[in-house]
């Protein structure tokens, strides 16, 4: 696919969710926050660009906001160029230019990419950017927001979308997320998810017990014989792992010391 298209289907890509995203084109108001400017679009929507810039945009430098979810509408490129080059190498495709080879009004190869980019346009999860929160929002926020959008939407798809969103609420940071997500292993970002709600779980809990098989239960039904505190467990834990010093300068685990 060369360079060309490929720009062509970036383009049509965003400019296909700045049309189902941001509804009506005129706005209410605009708000200019740091180097940015907040254009909102309706009760629900607004756009975040850089000041001077065309937020009309289609390099992708325009934030596509859900000011009622809290969320940012993107694409990921290789995805929707990949679906593309699959449409591209059908006999619907032959068909579709064969039938409008001599129309000036429609364009099969930007009809096509914005269908793709409706089919596999995703939500990146940001509270920040809820209608409630724009109203206290910084400009550094916003470039980190920014800068987050922009690298994951190189490495998530519309299949990993949902595991990348659950590991950022999990606490799980936005490298290490990706990291995990590379090469659209969406199964390494659900164990991610997995092991974070367990913790979780467990910080929320007062008391454990062990199951059958030796594993932490927190559940009453499963676990066999005693319950124990997680308070006290974790003081154990660090006790045991705390280095102490002797009046000779010498280092023991002994408390006492």
């Amino acid at each position: 696919m060369n360079k060309k298209f490929s720009k062509t289907i970036l383009s049509s890509a965003v400019a296909g969710l700045l049309l189902v995203s941001g509804g009506a084109m005129a706005a209410n108001k605009t708000k200019v926050v740091g180097k940015y400017t907040i254009e909102y679009m309706g009760d629900d929507s607004a756009k975040i660009y850089e000041t001077g810039k065309s937020k009309n945009d289609g390099n992708g430098n325009v934030l596509l906001v859900n000011t009622e979810k809290g969320s940012v509408s993107v694409v990921n490129i290789k995805e929707i160029s990949d679906a593309v080059k699959a449409i591209k190498s059908s006999t619907r495709y032959a068909e579709l230019k064969e039938k409008y080879k001599n129309d000036k009004v429609v364009d099969v190869d930007n009809m096509i990419a914005q269908h793709a980019a409706n089919i596999y346009k995703y939500a990146i999860k940001t509270p920040s950017l809820k209608l409630e929160n724009l109203e206290k929002i910084t400009g550094e926020e916003i470039e980190k927001i920014d800068s987050d959008v922009k690298k994951a939407k190189e490495v998530i798809t519309s299949k990993t979308a949902t595991a990348y969103n659950t590991a950022i609420e999990n606490g799980v940071s936005v490298d290490s997320a990706l990291a995990a997500a590379k090469d659209n292993n969406g199964a390494l970002l659900n164990e991610f998810n997995r092991l974070g709600t367990n913790v979780n779980d467990l910080k929320n809990a007062t008391t454990f017990a062990l199951d059958a098989d030796g594993n932490i239960t927190l559940d009453e039904n499963q676990g066999s014989g005693e319950r124990y505190s997680v308070k006290q467990t974790v003081a154990d834990i660090k006790a045991d792992t705390t280095v102490y010093q002797n009046k000779d300068g010498s280092y023991t685990l002994d408390q006492s010391a």
